[in-house]
């Protein structure tokens, strides 16, 4: 039986289970009804746990302006919207930390206040909501002093930078000497690549005879056994580490790339560390058939031969000491703090590898043994456990004269912010997520506003286009030593409900309306400079607006919007869950 036949019998038979269990006997009844149910009533409700995809893919398209997670609520609603004696719950599946329930399963057509279980006053109180960036253009900055000859002129705006500089832009931070260490924080940042066709069969094998090169991470298409990245004669071995704060011209004293085993191995095996000689990296093309991704990119000057120990599981081994490496690519003209560095190991002594233009490998030299390897832990297959991941390790000495920069200004413009007209806010926060650490993470105060209009237009590239937004009342954040600093750690701003009323309290607003808010400082300075993620870099981990209010507002509210106000009482109206209010963070 093939493999697609059976799994059509598989998942027949799963539905026929399903839907025949009230045949079988009535010691299995349990697992599919609520029994509590069944004896208080003659309805005998199925138990029905939606389990939703908010993974970052569902946001692939899947027609015209349509994605996946939108088809997915449509769906959903039309599923809510006809069934009758039922208990639903909701539950969100993420890819990286897996899922949690979300709403308990209760009865579709039960009161919200028997679901949410007040005690004594049977009332909702308050809603909470979740505001988000939803185009790539909605978050920005605009440089707001001048600088040397040759800086941008004050007013530039720009609405496609990965990262959101608050609010130096330009300067360079000073060192202090310290040990920092950066992750690779992301599955493609570690791969390998086929030296010469078929000689390394034994990982990709069913890859067509004569195909090469062959680029692959960690993640083996078809066998448990050989995931992992792999440092051995018949690979490159590539680890892209993005984020580096380390100035310009910084005196690197120390840098190390720590990995850990996936099982345990031994052998003579040497190998030869190259960085990119790149002021930035791109990302790997991460496919099975690709072009030479690895061995096209130009190589340092300074090399690092390594006899690699033996290793046993799950054990940390390092790299010697590449500091020579390190300091190369931050002397380059075009480094800056916040880019990447690309490492590469491959055979032999100082290995220089070319192409023909057969596809073969024109010239190499081998090292003393062909046969030994290191199987190292892959983030591809460790997302649960990604402390086990390569880590670069830089140690510097203090250096560094803090060279001012420009400054800046913020906005975050969030569309369908959901608030009725007039509704009190009880609480309103930014949830911002660095993009790279700060070397030297100084307190600073900033300043958030928001734009005094009743719907915020679109950002423009326009000179001024930030600036020009009058703001009103402003709540000052000081942001400590210790806040903002870990990358991709998502972090609260305190409460700006203040802000967020002064908008909400206008004539023309309604609920839906788009709304944006404006961050700056009184005196950035570079060595306060946080790095964080935009929309442009990582929609999941782009700024966002968590709200709550009260219920039993009754002020504008756009018609996409289901009034949830005045759920109170006795007498509250019959539960309905509005899925629109799910959206992108379940």
């Amino acid at each position: 039986m093939s493999y697609s036949i059976r799994k059509i019998f598989l998942l027949t038979a799963s539905f026929i289970l399903v839907f025949t269990a009230g045949i079988g006997r009535a010691d299995d009844t349990e697992i599919y009804f609520n029994q509590k149910e069944v004896e208080k009533s003659d309805v005998i409700r199925s138990n029905v746990l939606f389990i939703l995809d908010t993974s970052g893919s569902m946001l692939d398209l899947v027609s015209a302006g349509v994605t996946r997670q939108d088809a997915m609520k449509q769906a959903l609603i039309s599923v809510l919207s006809s069934v009758e004696d039922v208990n639903v719950g909701l539950a969100r599946y993420k890819f990286e930390k897996g899922g949690s329930i979300i709403f308990p399963i209760s009865d579709v057509d039960g009161k919200v206040s028997d679901v949410v279980g007040d005690s004594g006053n049977t009332s909702v109180t308050e809603i909470v909501n979740t505001a988000f960036i939803t185009s790539d253009l909605d978050d920005g900055e605009e440089i707001i002093t001048s600088g040397p000859a040759g800086a941008l002129p004050v007013g530039t705006i720009a609405l496609t930078d990965p990262t959101l500089d608050a609010f130096d832009f330009g300067g360079t931070q000073s060192a202090l000497g310290s040990e920092l260490t950066f992750p690779i924080a992301d599955i493609d940042n570690d791969v390998m690549e086929e030296v010469s066709p078929g000689q390394c069969s034994n990982f990709l094998g069913g890859i067509p005879a004569g195909r090469f090169p062959v680029m692959y991470s960690g993640f083996h298409p078809t066998s448990f056994d050989i995931d992992g990245i792999w440092i051995a004669f018949c690979v490159l071995t590539g680890l892209r580490f993005p984020g580096i704060t380390i100035p310009q011209g910084a005196n690197i004293s120390e840098a190390f790339i720590d990995l850990v085993s996936m099982d345990r191995s031994g052998g003579s095996l040497r190998t030869t560390i190259v960085g990119q000689d790149s002021g930035d990296t791109q990302a790997f093309v991460n496919a099975i058939v690709a072009t030479p991704d690895l061995s096209s990119r130009p190589q340092t000057s300074a090399t690092v031969d390594w006899d690699v120990d033996s290793t046993f599981r799950d054990s940390t081994f390092s790299s010697p000491n590449i500091k020579d490496i390190v300091q190369e690519i931050v002397n380059r003209a075009d480094w800056a703090p916040g880019q990447s560095m690309v490492f590469r190991f491959q055979d032999g002594p100082s290995l220089n590898k070319t192409i023909g233009s057969n596809g073969a490998e024109a010239s190499s030299t081998r090292g003393a043994s062909c046969c030994n390897s290191r199987r190292t832990h892959a983030l591809d297959n460790i997302i649960s456990e990604p402390e086990k991941a390569a880590k670069l390790r830089i140690k510097t000495g203090g250096s560094g004269t803090k060279v001012q920069g420009q400054d800046q200004m913020i906005a975050l413009r969030f569309t369908d912010v959901r608030i009725p007209k007039g509704a009190t806010l009880t609480e309103a926060k930014l949830i911002l997520t660095p993009k790279a650490a700060p070397k030297t993470p100084l307190e600073s105060v900033w300043r958030i506003r928001a734009e005094q209009t009743d719907n915020s237009a679109p950002l423009l590239g326009t000179t001024g286009n930030i600036s020009s937004r009058a703001g009103g009342p402003t709540v000052n954040w000081t942001v400590t030593t210790d806040t903002l600093e870990i990358i991709d750690e998502p972090e609260e701003s305190i409460n700006i409900k203040s802000v967020v009323q002064s908008v909400v309290n206008r004539g023309g607003w309604c609920g839906g309306n788009a709304l944006t808010l404006l961050l700056d400082t009184s005196n950035a300075d570079i060595n306060q400079a946080r790095f964080l993620h935009s929309r442009d870099s990582d929609s999941s981990k782009a700024p966002k607006l968590v709200y709550k209010f009260g219920v039993g507002a009754t002020g504008c509210v756009r018609a996409n919007e289901t009034a949830q106000t005045g759920l109170s009482g006795d007498d509250a109206e019959q539960f309905q869950i509005d899925v629109d209010t799910i959206d992108n963070d379940l």
